[in-house]
Formats: structure tokens, sequence, C-alpha cells
């Protein structure tokens, strides 16, 4: 969903302007609610969840849309308990995930708010709800506890889904300067990791042995959200290929969108499952 953040800025700046409001309390005493911005610097990703307005204006997918808010809150409250210093505030259709920049060249934080995208991608992704957006780095004040997040990176990250056009959340170029490296020796860094409850890549990196892999990176590296089902061939896998046989051909404009998934799909699960399971691979193969 489209939005204006020419005006978000200007407020900002008004906000930022020193300028304030005075209020009074339940004693009748004058309270101010002078609001200074405080910038930090963090890495910042925009999710945006594709089809909201039909959830929203169709009374048969209400169900739905209570299932994304379900899973939204859900995704935030586990993240919370891994007491991390992860931000997130939930804006109507799109979510907003802040984590501390740290020092440069530290991989730690920036493979932490990968995880968490990875985590409520593929989480919204069974229930049939596709998310895209990007992930950058800058200027952010990002403040939960009152559901407001404002920046530079805000708008950089927002202008960085709207070149994403398939479900997937693709990563500002910008952060590799922070290593200086390669693009491929920085995927090969953010993907090594010691994480249990995450079995595979962070970020998506082609498989020689995969021919589908071959174009789905070619213009934005993107996070990998598929890379457990390669470990799971049962449920998760499953649901996900429903999903996406259940939506492709419903419309024109979507089916471009859908049959990326179709190959991305067909990239993620194991060429020796895929040999194994015969029914399972005509069926990716049938969309992809």
């Amino acid at each position: 969903m489209e939005r204006d953040f020419d005006d978000a800025l200007i407020t900002s700046k008004d906000f930022s302007s020193g300028g304030s409001e005075l209020n009074r309390n339940k004693n009748g005493e004058h309270v101010s609610n002078e609001f200074k911005m405080n910038y930090g610097d963090y890495y910042v990703a925009y999710l945006d969840v594709l089809g909201f307005r039909s959830l929203v204006m169709n009374e048969d997918s209400l169900q739905r849309l209570n299932i994304y808010f379900e899973k939204v809150q859900s995704i935030r409250f586990e993240l919370e308990q891994r007491k991390k210093p992860l931000k997130s505030v939930l804006i109507s259709d799109a979510i907003v995930l802040a984590y501390p920049r740290g020092g440069k060249g530290t991989s730690e934080n920036l493979r932490e708010i990968c995880l968490a995208i990875s985590r409520t991608q593929l989480a919204l992704a069974k229930e049939g709800i596709w998310i895209r957006g990007g992930l950058t780095v800058g200027k952010l004040d990002i403040r939960p506890e009152s559901n407001i997040v404002v920046g530079p990176a805000l708008v950089d990250a927002y202008l960085l889904e709207q070149k994403a056009v398939y479900p997937r959340i693709i990563i500002d170029p910008r952060i590799i300067y922070d290593f200086s490296t390669t693009r491929s020796d920085f995927i090969d860094l953010i993907n090594r990791h010691s994480t249990l409850d995450w079995q595979g890549n962070i970020v998506f990196k082609r498989s020689s042995e995969s021919a589908a892999s071959v174009d789905l990176d070619s213009d934005a590296m993107f996070i990998d959200y598929f890379s457990p089902l390669k470990s799971d061939f049962n449920s998760a896998r499953d649901d996900v290929l429903w999903t996406i046989r259940d939506a492709i051909y419903k419309s024109h404009d979507q089916f471009p969108k859908y049959r990326w998934l179709a190959k991305y799909l067909l990239s993620s699960v194991d060429q020796v499952a895929l040999e194994g399971d015969k029914t399972f691979k005509n069926q990716i193969m049938g969309l992809a």
C-alpha cells in the first residue's frame, strides 16, 4: 500500500524544531508535550503486506486478516523474548524492524535483524500472507512504546520496498560498504552462523545444483526465508506450495509474483529430496 512519506517528514520536522504544546493533567496543571528527535544508527527494515487492501475490503478474507495480526503480534512477542535490542512498530499493513547498527564491520547485529525478517516472512508465508520490503542502514528514531518511528532510514527502506517487486525483502547494497568486501563474500559472511533454530542460509545464495535459482537475485540480494524448507519435508513445505497453487492463477497482475515464488521454492528445496519425491517436484515445476 502506497504511503506519502513527504507528509510524515514535514510532521517530523515540526516536532524536531523544538515546538511544544501544553496540555493539562488531571490536576489542571500545564504539562509540556515537547518532542525532541533522537536519531540513532540502525539497520532498518520496512515490510509491507501484499494484497492487504483485498484483505480489508473482502469479508471472506477477514479470517486471514485476523490471522495476520495474530501472527505478527505473536512473532513480535517471540522476538522480544530473545532479549535482543530489536525494536518493532506495526503500522496497519506494514511492519518496521530496527536493530542498532553496532560497530562498522560487525556482522552479528545485521545477522540478527535478517533472522528476525526471515522468521516473520516464513511464519506469514505458511498462512498465504506474503510480504515485500527493503532492508537499509541509516538514521532513525523509533519508540515502540509510543508507536513512533521516523527518520531518513525509514524513507529509504520504504523506497527500497517499492523496488522489490516480488515477495521478498531486498538488501540495500550500501550495507556492503560497512564490511569493505564483495557481494559474494558478504553473503558468505552473513550466512556463517550457528543459530540452532534456523537451518540454512540467511541471505539467498545461488545453487549450482538448481537451474531455477539463476535469475532470482540478478537484480538484488534478498533475505532467504525459504531456506529452512530444505530440512522440513512435510507440513511447512506443503503449506507454502498450497498457498502458491491457490493464488497463482487468480490474477493476471499477480501471476509474475507467484511464478517467481514457485521458482524460489523449487530452488530452495534440497535437490536430493526432490528426486525422492517426484510428486512434489512435478507440482512445483508445473508452476515454475
